[in-house]
């Protein structure tokens, strides 16, 4: 039998006899190098493990759901505590090799030095104890204190977002929040959930176009469309189109920066979506967008927030617009492979600020709009981190208070074996459209509603007054 399928059998029957086979648990097993490559031999494992016990339903379970947790992206954290784990194990493996070396030299030229020979064992016996707890993750102490620094800046980020009275109803800090609230918390999230479908004839497309091999994708992708077809169908295939040429010359470049992976990923998405709805948004500016050099950014009026000297803080990674205003904010934190948490927490916090500054701005423009619905009005944000995209929605919830929320969040296929996630990638273009619609309807209302003074409704002037921080050389005289 071939050395292959020998191995095959092998993984085939620990896939069938663990009693958890997460990709943690299967990395382990088979030492891969290759993220891609050791996913996709996983999923093959689940699926020729299922086919190899069809009647076994206990078997059959398992695999299943251990194939929809895996597709679902509730596994994401394995691969880096994989490759955590193996450089903890080589930087072991070369000390101890290291100091065999030296062993074996050092008693060859001081052989009749038997004490010292002894004690310079013993404290390298000593010494290699040490970093083995290290390497395997033992230093109570040091993971104590860096578990207290991310914790201290969580509880920080936190605070700093209530001073401006703003929920975080987001990761990391929703318990916070929850907390912080106590019995407000179930109407504070009210009406924090959105539902949308894929539309059928997207859904269709998407079958039609990803059930081959990707050699027959790209030709389906090439094929013409109807003529009449909506927005949404073009941008569809455009997507599509992007990603499966991406996958088939190997071009998507996983460990590359935060401006690279954003130009193959979210800035391609958004410029797409700027030309195929061009009846919703009025331009896209990308990379380090200040707020104040645009109409809705110049009063940076966040509460009390008076703009920084520096103005580093409000810039954005990139701005889409809506009737000449800032109105999709997006923020990159760093590449896929160089993730770090503080970055993550302080870019959710900056969709906050920004998204609050938006919303200020458009109660400022329509003072005499009713309070419910000024409470309709959403801030759009969008959050890259990972491999993973999420929205967030800012609004009002009373009088000076807002909450930030998630209401969508998606992995980004890397490969055409995770081609099924296009779905996915296709639903912010349907979730963008309806925010988008519904934003400008919001505001058509705000509008007219601003030209009557009625005096049986509040309206945002008579509970709200927000400070005019605008420099006092860029201010109407």
């Amino acid at each position: 039998m071939p050395k292959s399928e020998s191995k095959k059998k092998e993984i085939i029957r620990w896939m069938i006899n663990c009693d958890n086979p997460t990709p943690l648990a299967f990395y382990r097993f088979v030492k891969p190098n290759h993220h891609n490559r050791a996913d996709e031999k996983y999923r093959n494992a689940l699926n020729s493990a299922k086919e190899c016990n069809p009647k076994n339903r206990e078997i059959q379970k398992k695999l299943t759901e251990m194939r929809k947790k895996f597709d679902e992206g509730e596994f994401r954290q394995d691969w880096e505590i994989w490759i955590q784990e193996k450089r903890a194990t080589q930087v072991h493996r070369s000390i101890q090799e290291t100091n065999e070396n030296v062993h074996k030299k050092f008693n060859s030229l001081v052989e009749s030095q038997s004490v010292i020979v002894k004690q310079v064992e013993e404290k390298d016996k000593e010494r290699n104890e040490k970093r083995s707890q290290i390497d395997n993750g033992s230093d109570d102490v040091a993971v104590a204190v860096e578990l207290a620094k991310k914790k201290s800046k969580t509880d920080e980020l936190f605070e700093d977002m209530r001073k401006r009275n703003i929920y975080m109803l987001c990761d990391p800090f929703r318990k916070l929040s929850q907390i912080d609230a106590e019995d407000r918390f179930e109407s504070i999230v009210r009406g924090t959930f959105v539902d949308i479908e894929l539309p059928i004839d997207i859904k269709e497309y998407l079958r039609c176009l990803l059930s081959g091999d990707i050699e027959s994708a790209l030709s389906e992708v090439e094929k013409p469309l109807k003529k009449g077809v909506q927005p949404l169908m073009l941008w569809t295939r455009e997507v599509c189109r992007h990603f499966l040429f991406y996958f088939y010359y190997d071009g998507l470049q996983i460990d590359s920066d935060e401006k690279t992976w954003s130009n193959q990923t979210v800035y391609r998405i958004l410029d797409l979506f700027s030309m195929f709805f061009r009846n919703l948004t009025s331009g896209i500016a990308f990379g380090e967008i200040v707020n104040d050099a645009h109409k809705d950014r110049v009063y940076n009026i966040n509460a009390n927030q008076k703009p920084s000297n520096s103005r580093r803080g409000d810039k954005n990674d990139a701005v889409l617009y809506q009737d000449g205003n800032a109105t999709i904010i997006y923020e990159q934190s760093f590449g896929p492979t160089e993730f770090d948490s503080t970055h993550y927490m302080g870019d959710i916090t900056k969709l906050a600020r920004n998204g609050v500054d938006d919303l200020n701005y458009h109660f400022l423009q329509y003072s005499k709009s009713t309070v419910t619905t000024a409470k309709k009005l959403k801030s759009i944000g969008i959050h890259g981190y990972k491999y993973f995209i999420s929205i967030y929605l800012t609004d009002l919830i009373r009088m000076k208070t807002y909450r930030i929320y998630e209401i969508f969040k998606c992995k980004i296929p890397t490969s055409y074996t995770d081609r099924w996630l296009l779905a996915n990638i296709v639903m912010i273009g349907v979730y963008l459209e309806l925010l988008l619609t519904t934003r400008r309807s919001v505001k058509e209302d705000m509008g007219m509603e601003d030209t009557i003074i009625d005096h049986g409704f509040y309206h945002v002037r008579d509970w709200m007054v927000i400070p005019d921080n605008t420099p006092e050389n860029k201010r109407t005289k």
